[in-house]
């Protein structure tokens, strides 16, 4: 083994099935630079492997993975099932995915920590060699994670799609990832998810006196999360650090193939992801000021163009089209959980759990008709003022199947609490409107973690609380929930907020540089309303004649909430839209096939079966009523 740039200390090495290329020091990159460096790692296909770590088919469709499982392979587990549906009714390994006997892909990991011009943390990548990489023809699948995952947080998405074509992957946090810090301790998490002590090691790590003044202040079990507490507002860098995993990516893919060159020159390069990951992808195209990407296909992006399209449906103008994240979570953070008591949504999915808070969630009400935000005289007339409210804010009514789910899941609280911290760069001791993260247990009260918990927190964790035993908590207690709503929505209402700078820090200029590019949304997505992302951006894209847009009528934005027999009765896979699409755009990049129009795509209800092809409506070349028509500055999509 020669020199390698970093440390070389791995507790995931164990996995390794055999012998895997020598490393050389670590490569030069234009648009950063790498911290840290993994001896890469192989995997057999059969023991342990790329894609599934190990678990295949009916391991993924275990509850939990094997006690002792690695830690990759528990967050592979976590991920996959956190994101799509792994079951074979679903359609997972028959309609998409790959095929059962080509879930385990053998093949080699390279694992390391990079940095981007301007940004003081690192994040992680790693690259994904299979056994089977088309080295005549070879591609690049770069793949940031969705929400704030960790690194394989697009394993079942992009690193899937990646895998199961030849190509390689390059997974990557995109400066997210799973970076907690233990108040207490000073703990964090490294590139292989294991805890340590070691700020060299760590994915995001506290100055000294900043930690121990927060610690005292949030009590025991309290803990940091970079993207919230980073103080970087990282999501500025998303597009760069996606351009830099994929420069990193061939990189690696030349060093491997030592007797064949690998360059951007000979190597297709396509980012691939959803939601966050999509608008990651879509950061990067508008910062590739060096034609790195050859194409871009995303589903569901969290994207908010700084001067948003017109978006016209059935001839009539969406009125507030284009809001950002940050204001459409705030108002729902608001209002959700009185809106679930409308009768209106009495019989949708997951309505038993509303009914059960019926209590918590009329006080709710109580207390927005108070402070003058709905109207009514008994609890069910707040409600439906409250969710009236929210449809003429852009949540349409596709999205009522969702509501409850999204209430009881605590999305909102989530995403509030969260992006707040992110945008107003504020620090964990700051206790932002009174909430702050730490361990609790189910009734929350706040506690100390077990050694197991805090060893396992990287692999079981989403990259944001509540989770894995961390929750949200309220310096003044539960009661306090409403009051720090109310302050969290105040930050964005406030003209001369630090929340509104951050969110002006990160608006997208929807300039794709030509890049040849999909995007695919549901209809339904009750988490990114698809008025105020995708729609929004299409219209406001500047000319590109290679750009697309796939407006999937019963899609919606979590495909592992069809494993319920409730919501798989009502809804499609977006991932199936998604590979379909990378397979248009290969096909457009390397036989010059056209790509088809822009159009909705419609759906037939499953019903209580298996999902079937029949059920899956196709991505026409001639969708005639179902064309979306897009011009400059504006876009019109028919009902």
């Amino acid at each position: 083994m020669r020199e390698v740039f970093g440390a070389l200390g791995a507790s995931l090495m164990a996995a390794c099935a055999g012998e895997a290329p020598e490393m050389a020091t670590a490569p030069a990159l234009s648009l950063g630079s790498v911290a840290l460096e993994r001896p890469p790692a192989y995997f057999d296909g059969v023991a342990d492997d790329l894609l599934t770590g190990g678990l295949g088919l009916e391991g993924l469709n275990a509850a939990a993975p094997p006690a002792d499982a690695s830690l990759r392979s528990k967050a592979i587990h976590y991920n996959f099932r956190a994101i799509i549906d792994v079951t074979e009714a679903g359609g997972f390994t028959r309609l998409y995915g790959p095929a059962k006997d080509r879930l385990k892909v053998a093949g080699t990991e390279y694992r390391a920590l990079l940095r981007v011009d301007g940004m003081k943390t690192s994040f992680a990548v790693a690259v994904l060699i299979p056994d089977d990489f088309d080295a005549d023809d070879p591609c690049l699948i770069v793949a940031p994670s969705s929400g704030s995952r960790g690194l394989y947080g697009a394993i079942g998405t992009g690193g899937a799609i990646g895998l199961a074509r030849g190509c390689a992957v390059a997974l990557t946090d995109k400066t997210t990832g799973t970076g907690y810090v233990h108040l207490e301790t000073g703990e964090g998490y490294d590139v292989d998810l294991a805890l340590t002590d070691d700020p060299a090691e760590m994915l995001y790590a506290l100055d000294e006196s900043e930690r121990r003044e927060a610690a005292a202040a949030l009590g025991s079990g309290a803990i940091a999360v970079k993207h919230a507490h980073s103080g970087e507002n990282v999501e500025r860098f998303w597009g760069r650090a996606t351009l830099a995993a994929a420069e990193y990516g061939l990189a690696v893919l030349d060093r491997h193939f030592a007797d064949r060159k690998m360059t951007r020159e000979n190597t297709r390069v396509l980012a691939v992801s959803i939601s966050n990951g999509g608008r990651a992808a879509l950061m990067a195209a508008e910062a590739d000021e060096t034609g790195l990407l050859d194409g871009v296909v995303v589903s569901e992006p969290s994207v908010a163009p700084a001067s948003p399209g017109r978006v016209v449906v059935d001839g009539a103008e969406i009125e507030g089209a284009g809001r950002p994240l940050y204001d459409y979570a705030s108002f729902a953070n608001l209002l959700a959980p009185c809106a679930a008591l409308a009768p209106s949504l009495a019989d949708e999915p997951g309505a038993t759990f509303s009914a059960s808070a019926a209590p918590a969630f009329a006080g709710w009400c109580a207390k927005l008709a108070e402070a003058g935000l709905v109207e009514g005289a008994t609890v069910e007339r707040q409600a439906e003022r409250a969710l009236a409210a929210l449809r003429a804010y852009g949540f349409a009514p596709d999205t009522d199947p969702l509501f409850h789910y999204s209430v009881a899941v605590r999305i909102w609280p989530a995403v509030t609490v969260a992006y707040a911290n992110a945008y107003g760069r504020y620090g964990a001791g700051d206790a932002l409107c009174g909430a702050y993260y730490a361990f609790a247990d189910a009734d929350g009260t706040q506690r100390a973690p077990t050694q197991e918990e805090k060893q396992a927190l990287a692999a079981r964790s989403g990259g944001v609380p509540p989770g894995a035993g961390v929750e949200i908590l309220y310096r003044d207690g539960p009661a306090a929930a409403f009051d720090a709503a109310m302050c969290f929505r105040r930050l964005w209402t406030e003209s001369e907020s630090r929340v509104r700078e951050g969110v002006n820090e990160v608006l997208n200029t929807a300039d794709l540089r030509a890049v040849p590019t999909i995007i695919l949304h549901g209809r339904a997505d009750a988490l990114i309303p698809v008025d105020h992302a995708s729609r929004a951006y299409v219209a406001a894209a500047r000319s590109n004649a290679a750009l697309r847009y796939y407006e999937i009528e019963r899609g919606q934005h979590f495909d592992a909430f069809l494993t319920a027999p409730e919501m798989a009765a009502r809804f499609a896979p977006m991932q199936y839209y998604l590979e379909k699409s990378v397979d248009l755009m290969l096909d457009h990049l390397r036989a010059g096939a056209k790509l088809p129009p822009s159009q909705v795509v419609r759906q037939t209800s499953r019903g209580p079966g298996p999902l079937g092809a029949e059920h899956l409506g196709a991505i026409r070349a001639e969708p005639d009523g179902d064309a979306i028509e897009k011009e400059e500055g504006a876009i019109a999509v028919p009902r």
